[in-house]
């Protein structure tokens, strides 16, 4: 190893690795949810107005067109509006899949043990989760590397935490009140999501059971 290495770039570095996965997913989800609702409002909206159009246009003819013209009238009204059914049936089918990642999250949070909340082993279920997880790791990943290379050291120097210095400390110190407080915002975060599903399941369970039966 290089005699001007600084220890220090290892802890450094970890936390700059442990920030990659927070603003991959805060980019991706922000603008992907952005894009799908202003698409489904936009449609919506469309909708809203093809059938204002449809319904204004109807009565017009029915004001100056004869029995014959109003045949022709309501036939491409009825091909028209069989359009905006299946537009709108598209959209009803956007709603379910939020509903289905509803269901899938209950699942999720049902899945997560005690052992994955110890470390904060599973996927943040919110934004705000994915900001104290990696906070957490950012703290948590330099700790680990400075262990790490303290054992890396002893089986070079066979000396065990010997001449460490106080910054060290310090920052070690830092660190690890750090990784604490941010566990604890973390699963703060995660059980206003967990309460949220157990409640959603008490209700829905019922119902559930009594279409069964």
């Amino acid at each position: 190893m290089p005699e001007n290495f600084n220890p220090l770039i290892i802890p450094f570095a970890s936390s700059m690795v442990g920030m990659i996965p927070f603003l991959i997913n805060l980019a991706v989800n922000h603008f992907d949810k952005k894009s799908h609702k202003a698409q489904r409002d936009a449609d919506l909206q469309y909708l809203n107005q093809r059938v204002n159009f449809l319904n204004g246009w109807l009565k017009l003819h029915q004001d100056v067109s004869n029995q014959e013209q109003m045949k022709s009238v309501k036939e491409v009204l009825s091909e028209e509006l069989q359009d905006v059914y299946e537009e709108f049936a598209h959209a009803l089918l956007e709603v379910d899949k939020e509903s289905k990642k509803r269901h899938d999250l209950m699942i999720r949070v049902k899945n997560t043990n005690f052992f994955k909340k110890l470390f904060l082993l599973y996927t943040p279920y919110n934004v705000r989760g994915w900001l104290y997880h990696t906070f957490y790791y950012m703290c948590t990943l330099p700790l680990v590397a400075g262990f790490g290379f303290e054992i890396y050291k002893y089986f070079q120097t066979q000396t065990w935490f010997e001449d460490i210095p106080n910054d060290y400390l310090i920052v070690g110190i830092g660190l690890a009140v750090g990784a604490i407080a941010f566990h604890w915002l973390g699963r703060a975060a995660a059980r206003d999501t967990e309460q949220r599903m157990a409640t959603l399941e008490r209700k829905t369970t019922p119902l559930g059971k009594s279409a069964s039966s």
